[in-house]
């Protein structure tokens, strides 16, 4: 997982949307995408992924 300061940084690029594969689970991540007024694109996954490889 990309800690929040990451999208902070590339924030500053011209970006069209935030595509987060871990369904927003961290709370400063959340927020910093909520703020920015991009559109966020939200993995959800009914398996975590390690169990999917299991598969």
């Amino acid at each position: 997982m990309y800690p929040p300061e990451v999208l902070d940084a590339a924030l500053r690029y011209d970006l069209a949307a935030i595509n987060d594969i871990h369904g927003l689970a961290d709370p400063e991540y959340t927020r910093i995408a909520a703020d920015s007024g991009l559109p966020v694109i939200c993995m959800a996954s009914e398996t975590a992924p390690p169990e999917m490889s299991e598969a």
